[in-house]
């Protein structure tokens, strides 16, 4: 995983500004690539979705989830706000209102509630989300002839 910033954080309050503000630009910049793949992305949940997690998750086209995940915006229990775009993809995918719940409270979201607000478009059974997501792409791939 090349993005995983709840860990990081205790180091990240000994960094300097410009030091933190490289480290997100890069971050964005990496989301950013994802998000604009010109093939469909789909991104497998089979555990703690949160932070970053969650916000690399939202860049994908398609999420399908583990009955077993959470998934949510925690960082504001720490007193951060989502910095990987999630602020703008989270709304534009369940709408403002319910968005900013999760934003503003910060408390993760099972498969089954992330499923009915239209945050994962199916929920599997544990240890199936690939099988799901090989199957989906699939039916997605166009054959070479």
């Amino acid at each position: 995983m090349f993005f995983a910033p709840e860990p990081e954080f205790p180091s990240w309050l000994e960094k300097e500004k410009l030091e933190l503000k490289k480290i997100t630009m890069k971050t964005h910049r990496v989301f950013h690539l994802i998000d604009n793949l010109p093939k469909p992305t789909i991104a497998v949940l089979n555990g703690l979705a949160l932070g970053g997690d969650c916000e690399l998750a939202l860049t994908c086209d398609i999420r399908i989830a583990e009955e077993q995940i959470k998934i949510g915006l925690p960082e504001v229990k720490l007193g951060l706000f989502p910095g990987g775009g999630g602020t703008q993809r989270l709304p534009r995918l369940i709408g403002p209102a319910k968005a900013k719940e999760l934003m503003y409270i910060g408390d993760p979201i099972s498969a089954q509630e992330a499923f009915q607000l239209g945050l994962v478009n199916r929920v599997t059974a544990d240890g199936e989300g690939m099988q799901t997501a090989l199957e989906m792409a699939k039916k997605m791939a166009v054959p070479i002839k």
